[in-house]
């Protein structure tokens, strides 16, 4: 499974058992998608779905009796932006429409999770929403970094990360174009 995220090693050593109980039940839903000779039924997927479930409550109660932050998890979108916000900030390669783009999606992702309340169980909205708000607060990181420029440097700003970008885009195009045999 190369497109999903490598799953990290907790930081608490009470969730190490909740981690290895979800692989498990991941390689059980795989197992289920990979045999070719029976239809899955949802007899079949759904107590595994309820594992999942049981198991992000646990988590749920491990984080909050350790109010610890909640900057792990398995394949939500809200781990690819934060990914991603993470990246911008150590890059410091971002401008003023990077960050309303970035929150037009997270918008975008409150608004589904509010749609999905009514469907799906708490405790796994409990952890999305905990996800975005970690996804907000960067966000804000980043705000208040831009908020710190003079007025008279944003348009320098500006042009410095369009020239960063510039130059970044034609350095990976000379990669390519080198790694390619004509």
């Amino acid at each position: 499974m190369s497109d999903s995220p490598f799953a990290q090693a907790p930081l608490d050593p009470r969730e190490k058992p909740i981690l290895e109980t979800l692989l498990l039940i991941r390689d059980k839903f795989l197992l289920l998608k990979q045999d070719r000779s029976t239809y899955v039924k949802s007899q079949d997927w759904i107590p595994l779905y309820d594992e999942v479930i049981e198991q992000v409550r646990n988590l749920n109660t491990v984080r909050e009796d350790n109010k610890l932050e909640q900057n792990r998890g398995t394949h939500l979108p809200q781990l690819y932006i934060q990914r991603l916000l993470d990246h911008v900030k150590e890059a410091a390669l971002y401008s003023y429409k990077d960050l309303c783009s970035m929150e037009q999606t997270l918008s975008k992702m409150e608004r589904t999770l509010e749609e999905g309340k009514e469907t799906y169980s708490e405790h796994l909205i409990s952890l999305l929403e905990n996800r975005l708000q970690i996804c907000h607060n960067l966000l804000q990181d980043l705000r208040d970094y831009l908020k710190s420029l003079s007025p008279e440097l944003e348009p320098t700003w500006e042009k410095l990360v369009s020239i960063l970008r510039s130059t970044s885009a034609a350095n990976t195009k000379s990669k390519e174009s080198q790694a390619r045999p004509t």
